[in-house]
């Protein structure tokens, strides 16, 4: 079984394969002040829930975002697995990156755009929503042009907080009516739904640079909030970064 782990800034995702397929995914929250041990206890609580990992992963292939805690998490993941590979220079993925600086583009987008030049229709449009909602914009032949970078569901509502004293706390559930009729609706119809028309609307904008139709891609760990609010129809994937890091694995596997 292969491992893939994916470090973001609000969760990290993991999973593993075998035969190619996906057999299980989890996630555990990121905390920037849990130790290496700490992090190691955690999956294995998870290994342990999906019953893998008892003899051993064969690899492992990480992709970060939180730099901070690159190192920590290998080393974590080093009592599972002797070596762990992390994307980033010298790791081959196959994609064609034609943005100006390809060494600052998040690995959380490459991995995306991995497994959707591979398995969804091109040219396309990738909706990562994370901490930021960002998006990837491939072109027929699978070439990364660009990107775009927006503010995300849960950093809207931190930066309302911060910025405002009488906010009460919400759940991640749009109202029936957009109309909010107190100011829990209130704040849950402009997080939930102003969010969905954000993305409907950067895709209108995105698909009319790329100058034709295209097929949109929703994934990340808020993106199950957002598609029943949206209007232009999505693929929904939460796997999308892991299968991404699986496929870039085979490929330096073989090479």
């Amino acid at each position: 079984m292969v491992l893939t782990v994916a470090v973001r800034n609000s969760e990290i995702r993991f999973g593993g394969f075998t035969g190619g397929q996906i057999r299980f995914a989890a996630a555990i929250a990121t905390d920037h002040r849990m130790t290496a041990y700490q992090y190691m206890s955690a999956f294995s609580q998870a290994f342990s829930l999906f019953d893998a990992g008892k003899n051993g992963f064969s690899g492992a292939i990480l992709s970060s975002v939180v730099p901070l805690l690159t190192d920590r998490i290998c080393q974590a993941l080093r009592h599972f697995v002797p070596q762990v590979t992390v994307v980033g220079p010298g790791v081959r993925t196959g994609l064609n990156i034609k943005v100006h600086n390809a060494l600052g583009l998040g690995t959380d987008l490459v991995t995306d755009c991995v497994c959707a030049v591979r398995e969804y229709p091109l040219p396309c449009v990738i909706f990562d929503l994370e901490a930021a909602t960002a998006a990837a914009v491939l072109d027929d032949a699978g070439n990364l042009l660009g990107t775009s970078i927006m503010p995300g569901l849960m950093t809207s509502l931190y930066g309302l907080r911060h910025e405002t004293a009488l906010l009460p706390e919400v759940r991640l559930q749009a109202p029936d009516s957009p109309i909010g009729i107190n100011t829990d609706e209130a704040l849950r119809s402009g997080l939930l739904y102003g969010m969905a028309s954000m993305v409907d609307g950067m895709a209108a904008r995105l698909s009319e640079g790329l100058g034709k139709a295209c097929s949109f891609l929703l994934t990340g760990p808020y993106a199950e909030h957002i598609l029943p609010n949206c209007r232009q129809e999505y693929r929904y994937d939460p796997d999308l970064s892991l299968k991404g890091l699986h496929y870039i694995y085979l490929k330096n596997l073989r090479q």
